[in-house]
């Protein structure tokens, strides 16, 4: 694993579009840390021998997507995103028991690298849109003026030498907030919250804002998670407690240690001892 970023800096915005900024293994992200803390194995067959092939990309994971560039990237998504229509290119209405037409959606898929939404999704993702726009504590984050929108970071960590990156769904400057979006079927608060700290979402946070840290210099940062429920468009906005993100960090902290270790000497069999 190398240290260098390629430019003369230690911290840059990366200019790439978001199938090079995931296509790039070699940088370490936070879903990469995350896969080391749940087995060092795993993630030595997927990122480092390559052997491991990755899912491939699930209904709720490709209609998140598209919700964050309808959101946030608009003129990006109507430019690679294809909505197909109620009727099928013969003009009857689809029939997926038709062989014809399911060879017609399949080389749909494949022409548009699987950036398709039915009519029903494309409705589904329009209304998780409007709800987090419309929010009262959604809307000022995700349609903030001056906010920047999924941009790259890549930083070398100083402690490890490994390089590492990320990508905020939002990152308001003036008051040095990343915001993040996601669809949850949990909403309430307690309910929220558990999910959190199950998912890890307080250690990505935390991830965050050590890429716009080493970036931007330091200063006070915050996070927030802009949440949308997929089911009854109830909006919330919820930050990651300090105490959280104390605790993030040094998780996240100990995962870079410990797998910068498993780069040197090449062993990937031990189990991660989780602080």
């Amino acid at each position: 694993m190398g240290s260098q970023l390629g430019h003369d800096c230690t911290a840059c915005l990366w200019p790439v579009t978001a199938e090079v900024y995931h296509a790039t293994r070699e940088f370490i992200s936070h879903g990469q840390v995350e896969k080391y803390r749940d087995s060092p194995r795993e993630y030595y067959l997927e990122y480092v021998a390559a052997t491991q092939r990755e899912d491939s990309k699930s209904d709720d994971l490709r209609l998140g997507s598209a919700l964050h560039e309808l959101l946030l990237l608009p003129d990006q998504f109507a430019r690679r995103w294809h909505r197909v229509g109620l009727m099928n290119g013969r003009g009857e209405p689809w029939n997926r028991r038709l062989k014809a037409d399911r060879e017609e959606l399949l080389g749909i898929e494949v022409s548009h690298q699987g950036r398709v939404l039915s009519y029903e999704e494309q409705a589904r993702v329009n209304a998780w849109r409007d709800a987090l726009v419309n929010g009262k504590a959604t809307g000022p984050y995700v349609r903030a003026v001056g906010a920047v929108y999924e941009t790259p970071i890549t930083w070398i960590d100083q402690e490890t030498g490994l390089v590492c990156k990320c990508m905020p769904d939002v990152y308001l400057p003036e008051t040095r907030t990343v915001v993040n979006v996601k669809t949850s079927r949990v909403i309430r608060p307690v309910e929220f919250r558990r999910e959190i700290e199950n998912r890890g979402y307080h250690r990505g946070g935390a991830w965050y804002l050590a890429g716009v840290e080493a970036l931007y210099g330091e200063g006070p940062a915050f996070h927030a998670w802009a949440v949308v429920d997929k089911e009854t468009l109830q909006t919330a906005l919820y930050t990651v407690r300090l105490s959280d993100l104390v605790k993030a960090r040094a998780q996240n902290r100990s995962t870079l240690v410990a797998m910068a270790e498993a780069f040197k000497t090449g062993d990937w069999s031990a189990p991660f001892a989780r602080a």
